[in-house]
């Protein structure tokens, strides 16, 4: 199971490094797919942002089962969830300069939209790519 998920993120990284949102797309959970069908041609504008984001390296780490979502959605706790440690190096164009971010990615496992299976396909929940931090916040500005 970790290394399927595992799997899945490295293509859509993959995909995002060449900045090929349709590929991207395709590993992100059916969850998210079927509420932005837009973005199998272009991001939303809260999210377009992202298109300024050039890939440079990333690294994949260790995985662990996600316990609080079965918590939170109040489901059994099943292999559904894991969060994927990651480190990005990037590239910010609006700034024009290198940056890192660590944290980690959430993959949920969804045999169809908002049905949660272990027999399902694993994809990327987006919003816990939008909620990484810098790899320094110092004094309430961001260093990287």
């Amino acid at each position: 199971m970790y290394n399927k998920a595992k799997e899945r993120l490295k293509l859509f990284m993959e995909a995002w490094k060449i900045k090929n949102w349709q590929i991207m797309y395709k590993y992100t959970q059916m969850s998210w797919q079927i509420n932005h069908p837009q973005l199998v041609t272009e991001l939303p504008p809260c999210q377009q942002y992202l298109q300024g984001i050039s890939i440079l390296d990333y690294e994949i780490g260790k995985a662990s089962k996600s316990h609080d979502f079965a918590k939170i959605f109040k489901i059994p706790d099943k292999f559904i969830c894991m969060d994927i440690e990651i480190k990005i190096d990037y590239f910010a164009e609006d700034l024009q300069r290198e940056g890192e971010r660590e944290g980690k990615i959430r993959m949920v496992c969804e045999k169809d939209a908002y049905n949660l299976s272990e027999d399902g396909i694993w994809g990327v929940n987006v919003i816990s790519i939008l909620k990484m931090k810098p790899k320094e916040q110092i004094n309430g500005t961001v260093k990287d």
